[in-house]
């Protein structure tokens, strides 16, 4: 008598939301880009990672801005620098927001503006 298998076939196809999600989270993308095995990333995973890459690249730069603003550039200037620095930086938390909404729905779409920018410029990121 064999046995049977409860779980419904789409249970194996689902996508790893944890993970998609966890790309998001600054360092955190090192989670699902070192931690799963290279068969264990679907083209859902893979998508989410390069996108969170991306959206890290971008906090950094925000981070770079603001500090050359902030410590380097004098006066005005360096003031107007500073907060277009915070400018990016909230330009980057509103990507990481719209990249976990899409992770947790699940969809594979890419973030507005910077999404096939993203794609192209870390694609050997996630592989």
């Amino acid at each position: 008598m064999a046995e049977e298998n409860n779980t419904p076939a789409t249970a194996e196809k689902a996508p790893n939301k944890l993970m998609g999600a966890l790309s998001y989270l600054g360092i955190l993308v090192l989670v699902p880009m070192i931690g799963l095995k290279p068969e264990e990333k679907d083209d859902y995973v893979k998508t989410h990672i390069r996108q969170g890459v991306g959206v890290l690249a971008l906090d950094i730069v925000a981070y770079l801005i603001r500090w050359i603003g902030a410590a380097i550039i004098p006066g005005g200037i360096g003031s107007l620098v500073y907060w277009i620095g915070s400018l990016v930086m909230l330009l980057a938390f509103v990507l990481m927001i719209l990249g976990i909404v899409h992770a947790v729905k699940p969809c594979s779409d890419k973030l507005p503006i910077f999404g096939d920018f993203f794609d192209k410029t870390f694609a050997s990121v996630a592989k």
